[in-house]
């Protein structure tokens, strides 16, 4: 199995951390790094650039550069993307072409990739779902979680978008509470004690001042809610207003700083 990864940014390097003891010369490609290595001969080509192009002109430019390249490879694409996407770049190169979002926290993304708490594959291809299965697992340091999760390509996409916004939500929520709590003399770390032991919720992202600063920062939170309220007012005028709130009130907690 010879395996490729476009992009070398937080996502392609974690993952080419993770794969490279078991995987024998991966194949880089991204020029802005120093990496041009031929995509030819790879059997999987992950795509984990960055796309800030609300047209996925980035992404669409990388599938066809590697489509172009390589005529038989399985390509994963694992960056946050516009819904529906992955459906129209498979309809217009007729390839295999899945749909693999990461759930990775910028301090910790080694350590997230090896202990994933979940792993979704978006493909409706059960041969490249099970290869993509079989990649992960022959790396016998990775936590295999029983939460494998095949889904179409856009239930992937969406998914992506709205466990980030949940978050951002879940932080500005954590915040305002916080605020509440100080102005009745009490200690929010027994809140939050009380938090970590219902069964109902994950305690995760009801921190406030998390890392000494308020609200969600980062790059995905931010980034992806926006982009979920985006795609959301496309279908809908006043869709997700709840999200609309929370992102302007984490906008002025990112300003209040510390």
């Amino acid at each position: 199995m010879n395996i490729g990864i476009v992009g070398l940014g937080v996502v392609g390097n974690a993952l080419y951390q993770v794969l490279d003891d078991k995987f024998q010369d991966i194949k880089r490609y991204d020029p802005a790094k120093g990496y041009y290595d031929k995509l030819t001969d790879a059997d999987v080509i992950f795509i984990c650039i960055n796309d800030k192009n609300k047209d996925m002109s980035s992404t669409r430019e990388a599938v066809k550069r590697v489509v172009e390249e390589n005529k038989k490879a399985i390509i994963v694409l694992r960056t946050t993307i516009l819904p529906g996407t992955t459906d129209s770049l498979i309809l217009e190169h007729k390839r295999i072409i899945v749909f693999m979002p990461e759930f990775l926290r910028e301090w910790n993304v080694t350590n997230d990739m090896i202990n994933p708490d979940k792993i979704v594959i978006g493909t409706e291809d059960n041969e490249a779902f099970e290869t993509l299965i079989n990649i992960f697992k022959s790396n016998k340091d990775i936590v295999f979680t029983d939460d494998i999760i095949q889904v179409k390509p856009i239930e992937a996409e969406i998914a992506k978008l709205a466990l980030n916004s949940l978050y951002l939500i879940k932080v500005v929520y954590a915040e305002q509470l916080f605020d509440v709590i100080k102005k009745y003399d009490c200690d929010y770390k027994n809140i939050y004690r009380i938090f970590q032991s219902d069964r109902q919720i994950n305690e995760r992202h009801l921190i406030p001042k998390h890392d000494g600063y308020r609200g969600a920062g980062g790059k995905c939170l931010p980034k992806d809610s926006n982009f979920m309220l985006h795609i959301a007012k496309l279908k809908e005028k006043d869709g997700m207003e709840l999200l609309k709130i929370a992102i302007k009130l984490n906008k002025g907690y990112l300003k209040e700083g510390k």
